[in-house]
This record gives structure tokens, C-alpha cells and sequence, in this order.
């Protein structure tokens, strides 16, 4: 379906190396998403399916969309808090291109499991 294609576009933002795409748009839809659109709007969307597959109370047309939207600025925020991280542990600028390793964007807690398998 095209939630998939929606959570492929989402996901970009946490991909590895450079992301051209990212350093486009990000700036542009973290700020569409927490300051043009109003939190209320986003409340309407609730928070995804439930365990039983039901949607949670989203009272918006096109939730699926909508939620690729939210998702995508999400991952923009994570990768810029990675990526400042990466450069803070490289001795880079602030704002100076940085290269995101394999697997990509990935949580602390993701990190951390990585290193505690090693």
C-alpha cells in the first residue's frame, strides 16, 4: 500500500553517509511541522494504530500521510542531533559536513547495543 512508500520517504532522514535530501528540506519541514501547523492539528492525528490494528482516534483524512509528515521531521530532528553528536566526538564545526556511518541514524539505545555485541 502506499503507507509504505510514505514510511520509505519518512525514513530518509536517518539514512547513512550524506543526505542531500535531508540537508534540503529538513530546516523547512522541522519548521512547517512545530511552528506553522498548530499543535491541536496534530493532536487530531493521535498517535498510530493500536494493538488490535485499530486507529487510535485520528480524526483527519489521510491519516497515513499525515503521519509520514510528523515522521519525517521527527527523523530530521534525530539526524541533526546525530549529527551534531558525530561532530562533537570528530572535533568538527558546528554546522561543518559530517559523513553518518553505517547503519545510518540510529538511537542511543541502538548505539549502545551495537557496541555492547562487540
Amino acid at each position: 500500500g502506499k503507507g509504505g512508500v510514505y514510511e520509505e520517504i519518512a525514513g530518509l532522514p536517518l539514512v547513512p553517509g550524506r543526505s542531500a535530501l535531508s540537508d534540503e528540506l529538513c530546516g523547512e519541514w522541522v519548521d512547517l511541522t512545530q511552528k506553522r501547523i498548530p499543535p491541536e492539528f496534530w493532536h487530531n492525528l493521535g498517535h498510530g494504530v493500536t494493538t488490535n490494528g485499530d486507529d487510535d482516534g485520528c480524526q483527519l483524512n489521510d491519516c497515513d500521510t499525515w503521519r509520514a509528515i510528523r515522521s519525517f521531521a521527527d527523523n530530521c530532528v534525530r539526524r541533526a542531533s546525530f549529527e551534531e553528536r558525530l561532530r562533537r566526538d570528530q572535533g568538527l564545526k558546528p554546522g561543518e559536513s559530517v559523513f553518518v556511518p553505517a547503519p545510518g541514524v540510529i538511537t542511543e539505545e541502538e548505539a549502545k547495543k551495537i557496541v555492547a555485541d562487540k
